[in-house]
């Protein structure tokens, strides 16, 4: 059997974060080195089936796409079952995504 300490489960938190960050950083350093900044992520709000659209896919293939980054959405106040979602929201979602407004499928 094996135990782990509250303050060790926290070092544990600590360096799991800062390994996300670290990964969100080279994410968006490679996704600026192969595509440039010519992308034009949408900054407006948009329904989940506008961005579905965009990216060629169903709403339910999205959801699915967007279940990694249900935390960091509740963050900006955006509930699991919002329809429409929030400026903020949109522009992090295609950018996590890299789904572009003049992409066509």
């Amino acid at each position: 059997m094996f135990y782990i300490t509250k303050q060790q489960l926290a070092e544990l938190q600590s360096h799991l974060n800062a390994a996300q960050s670290l990964l969100d950083a080279a994410r968006q350093q490679s996704t600026d080195s192969v595509y440039g900044k010519a992308l034009a992520f949408p900054s407006r709000p948009m329904s989940k089936a506008e961005i579905a659209n965009m990216a060629g896919v169903t709403t339910r293939t999205l959801t699915n796409w967007l279940r990694p980054y249900r935390s960091r959405l509740r963050e900006m106040g955006v509930i699991d079952t919002a329809k429409i979602l929030p400026p903020e929201a949109v522009q992090f979602i295609c950018e996590c995504l890299v789904v572009t407004q003049n992409e066509e499928k």
